[in-house]
Order: C-alpha cells, then structure tokens, then sequence
C-alpha cells in the first residue's frame, strides 16, 4: 500500500511541548523521539496481501517547562492555576476513559474478527469453491464492520480534536501563567520601593539619632561650661563677701582710730590744761616762755596728727573706691555672662524639646514601617512556602498529566495499529471476493479443485536505542551561563545580558555537581568585571589561556566534569544563587514488533 513512503509531521509550540508524527513502510520502523519510545504490542489479527507492507504511526510528546518564574507571586495565582490544572485534570480523565471504551470496542471488534477468520476457515474446508454463498453469507456483515470502522474513525477524529482542544487549553493557561507572573514582578517592584523608603526613613532616623547625639554632647559642654561659670561667681562671690568684711574692719579700724584720737586729744587737751594750770602757778616770764613753745609743739603735734588722719583718710577711700569698683565690674561681668548662659540654656532647652518632639514622631514611624516590613515579610514567606508548594504540587500533577497523555498516545497509537490491520484484513477479504468471482465467472459451474493454502508471516523486530537530553537554564540577575561544555568539561561561559550595566562577578562562585556526588567549584578573583554585553570564558586547567577579562583559567580543576545529570550554579559573595544550568540525559533500549507480513498462494484452475 506504502512502498518506500516516510513522512514527519511536527507541531510544535512555544511552551515547550513537541508532538512528532512518523510513518514508514517496506515492513520496517525506525522510532526516535525526544522521549522515551514505546512500541505497539504484537497482534496476530488478521493477513494481508503478499507483497504488502504495514505502516507505523509514532507520536512522541515532550512536555518541558521554562525557566522558573519568581516564586513572590500572589495566593490568587496559585487558586487559579491550580483550578486550571484540576480543570484540565478533569478533562484529561474523561478523555482517558473514553480512549478507554474506545479501546474496549476495538477488542471486541478483534474478537468477532477473529471468529470471522474461523468462520472463514470452517466455511472453506466445508464449502470448497462455493465462495458466492460466502459472500452472500457474510456480505451483511462486512458491511455492519465498515460501518463499524467508519464510526470508529470518526470517534477518533473526535477525539484528536479534543487532544488539539486541550493543547489550546494549557497554552492559554500558560499564557495567564505568564501573565501573572508578570504582575507579581510589578508587586515586587512596588515591595522594593517600599523597601527603600524604609531604608530611606533608618537612614534619617541614624542621621537624627547622630543629630541628636550631637546636640547632646554640646549640651553636655554647655553644662559643664555653665559649672565652670557657677564655681567662678561663687569665687567672686566669696571675694565679694571677704571684701565685703575687710570694709567692715577698715570701717571698725577707722572708728578704733577716731577713738583712739578722741583719746589722744582728750589726752592733749589734759595735759594742756596741766600745763595751763603749771604756767598759771609758775612765773608770768616762765609761763609766757613756756606757752609759746607749748603752742609751737601743740601745733606741730597738731599737724602731724592731721597729716597722718588725712593720709590714712584717702589711702582707707582710694583702696575701698578701687576695691568697690572692681567688685562691681566682676559682678557686672558675671551677671552678662549668666545671662548669655541662660539665654544659651532655655535656646538648647527649646531645641532638645523640639528635636525629642519630632525623634519621638521618627521613632514611632519607624516602629511603624518596621511592624510594617515585618508583616511583608512574613506574609512574604508564606507566600513564598505557599507558592513553592504550589508549584511543587503542580510540576507532580503535570509529571502525572504527562504520563497519562504518553499512555493515552500510546494506546492510540495501538488502536491506530489495529485499524490498519483491520484495513488489511478487510482488503484481504475484499480481494478474496472479488478472486473467486473471477473464478467463478470464468468457469461457470465446474467444481475446482481445492488447493493447499500455503502461508507466511514474517515477524521482525527493531532494536531501539534512544537518548534524551534535556537543558534547562534559570536566572535571577543578568548574569547568566552563556555556553557550557557538556561533552568535554573544557569551559564555561558566562555572559551579561544588560546593555547598560556592568556587573561586578567578583568573589562569585561557580559550582558543578557531578554524578557520584562529585564536586568542582571555582571562585571568581576579585576585582573581575563583566562589561555590559560581554562575555567570559573560564576555562579548566590547560584547556584554554588565561587572558583576562574575556576569560580565566581554573587552575585547581584539570576539567569541569561531564555526566548525564550535571547540574551547574552561580552563586554570589553572600551565597544567594543567581543562575542555574541543568543537565539531564535519559537513555531507552527497547525492542518492538513493528512489521507483520502474511502471504497467501492460490492456484487458479
């Protein structure tokens, strides 16, 4: 029917699934696939011509995921795309149990097709040549199982529609998927304002707790200043007050010596009156001798005692003048002072006031921005074990979704099978037909004689070796894994995608696990820069030169490791993974009938 004939059929999509369609003939199949191949199940239905040859149908599927969103996304997101996926869940059961009924009506079918071929067999070995009253007999029921075969293949017409159906379905919930995701990077934006507001608020609350301490210093130096001036009037205070008592002795000193004139003169005015009543009893020559130098010494003595009074008299004034003016000037001083200190004091008073006024509004602000960022962050985390969960939960419902499309392809690909068996089988009988009514109108009436039915079926079956290799790269920043070196382990290569900003790799590490639990890390030197659009290959030791900055050599490794599960991470100074490159290779040997050939030798009379 197909001589030589192969086609390929592939449709793919942008969310990584691959369906590849595969039908060859000359009785030989070669199946490969991005997944793991199953071939269909031998079968003993039915012969076809000689000369004839089967033909193979292979859908392959691949479902595969992207790189991994961020996980900050909104408890919504995660209910609606897990009614998605249990809606397409849903779906996906009904389909598998009509695929089911489906199948159940295809073994019926094989079991009446195989009592038909034992039918056929009794009728020739009891009839002979008499095929017309095969045919008549039989001719009823060809025609039920075409009609049979029709809604057979329109069923499963029905059903590829509805597998396209729910391939649109999961590409438009990606599409909402993407979406979504799109809007929890603009939440998270707006959490990165809001996180940058609060560090702008700490950092004027710092700038106002310097301020203050500040401020609290000065009012320390004015303090200790205001003591120095305190201690300094009670100084002068104290000199005031010795001042105060010295004027009070020299104004007792001053009364002690009016007193002691007093005396004194009381004294003089005695002995001049002695001396007055000796001169009234001496002679008049000797009391007129006498009286003038009486009066002469009374006069000296006079002067004397007047001289020194006045001179004591100004000295006592001058030094209580000057004393009183210097007391004066310092209480004159030291009250300024005072009062510039009070002044400084109720101004520094008034400022604490203010500033502790509004430390006391910043401090309550900032508890309230960081009861704030403590609520986001916890929420944060809930979200974030939330969504992982739910991603978790979805990645295994998908795993799960993914088994059971490939079971579903493959007993469709079994019912397709058997169809074109059942095609054979009804060309067989067809030709049969028509082959004995040929006979029949050639030779009229004669009996022929019966022949002996030789056949052969030939079975063959195709060893397949199959290897699937799946890459998948994640990242968080604009450093990425450009190129690695899977078959070698020679290099790795990192670029950055930023058009404007250069990125400072250094004291990043790179890090490789290997099968058996091997591990090869490199740190990045310091000082390293990754221009903007540039790239840097980091070679293993001798595998390439050292040139910095587009690449470097990782002395300590003398490759980077290869395997069929490698798994590469980016990681920055504080450990936080930045990019991701994974590895995975599967491997499949299986063997499958995948031709069955039966010819028939009839011998015309």
């Amino acid at each position: 029917m197909f001589n030589g004939a192969t086609k390929y059929n592939t449709v793919s999509s942008n969310g990584g699934q691959k369906v590849q369609y595969r039908w060859m003939s000359n009785g030989s199949a070669n199946l490969n696939g991005p997944e793991t191949p199953t071939a269909p199940q031998k079968t003993q239905l039915g012969k076809i011509l000689a000369g004839g040859g089967a033909r193979v149908l292979k859908l392959v599927t691949e479902v595969g995921r992207g790189p991994l969103m961020n996980t900050q996304r909104g408890e919504e997101i995660t209910k609606d795309f897990l009614d998605s996926a249990t809606k397409e869940k849903e779906e996906l059961q009904d389909l598998n149990s009509r695929l089911e009924h489906y199948i159940l009506q295809v073994q019926t079918l094989e079991i009446e097709n195989r009592a038909l071929v034992e039918e056929l067999e009794k009728s020739r070995s009891t009839w002979g040549a008499d095929t017309s009253r095969v045919k008549n007999e039989f001719h009823a029921e060809l025609i039920e199982k075409q009609r049979k075969y029709k809604d057979l293949c329109i069923m499963n017409a029905k059903l590829e529609a509805q597998i396209i159906e729910r391939k649109t379905e999961r590409e438009q919930t990606r599409s909402a998927y993407r979406e979504i995701s799109v809007k929890n990077k603009s939440k998270t934006l707006e959490y990165e304002q809001v996180k940058y507001s609060v560090d702008e608020a700490e950092q004027d609350l710092v700038n106002l707790k310097e301020r203050e301490k500040q401020l609290n210093e000065e009012k320390a130096w004015l303090i200790e200043d205001i003591k120095l001036q305190r201690v300094k009037l009670e100084k002068e205070r104290e000199n005031a007050s010795q001042e105060r008592m010295n004027r009070v002795e020299a104004q007792f000193e001053v009364q002690r010596l009016v007193a002691e004139l007093e005396s004194l003169s009381k004294i003089h005015e005695q002995e001049v009156y002695e001396l007055q009543l000796l001169l009234s009893k001496a002679p008049v020559k000797t009391r007129e001798i006498f009286r003038d130098k009486l009066a002469l010494a009374i006069r000296d003595i006079k002067k004397d005692y007047e001289y020194l009074a006045m001179q004591e008299k100004r000295e006592m004034e001058s030094w209580y003048k000057l004393r009183v003016s210097q007391v004066q000037s310092l209480s004159g001083h030291v009250a300024y002072d005072g009062s510039v200190h009070h002044e400084e004091i109720s101004k520094i008073r008034h400022s604490v006031v203010e500033f502790r006024a509004r430390y006391e509004i910043l401090e309550e602000k900032n508890r309230t921005l960081e009861r704030t960022y403590q609520t986001l962050i916890s929420k944060l985390n809930k979200d974030r074990e939330s969504h992982e969960t739910a991603i978790s939960n979805g990645d295994a419902e998908l795993r799960q979704l993914h088994t059971e499309i490939q079971k579903l392809y493959l007993e469709l690909e079994e019912i397709r099978n058997t169809k074109l068996i059942l095609d054979a089988e009804i060309a067989i009988y067809r030709k049969m037909v028509e082959a004995e009514e040929f006979r029949f109108r050639r030779v009229g009436a004669v009996t022929p004689r019966p022949k002996i039915i030789e056949e052969e079926r030939e079975s063959q079956q195709i060893e397949e070796h199959t290897t699937i290799v799946r890459l998948e790269c994640n990242s968080v920043d604009n450093i990425v894994f450009d190129k690695v070196d899977w078959e070698n382990g020679c290099y790795i290569v990192l670029h950055n995608k930023s058009e404007r900003d250069d990125g400072d790799i250094s004291g990043y590490t790179i890090t490789r696990h290997l099968p058996k639990n091997e591990i090869v890390s490199f740190k990045i030197p310091a000082n390293t820069i990754l221009r903007a659009g540039a790239r840097l290959t980091i070679y293993a030791k001798n595998k390439g030169a050292h040139s910095p900055p587009t690449s470097i050599v990782n002395e300590n490794a003398p490759t980077w490791g290869v395997g069929f599960h490698v798994e590469t991470f980016l990681r920055d100074k504080n450990n936080v993974q930045k990019s991701a490159y994974v590895k995975n290779t599967a491997e499949s040997h299986t063997k499958s009938p995948t031709t069955y050939r039966e010819a028939f030798k009839t011998s015309s009379p």
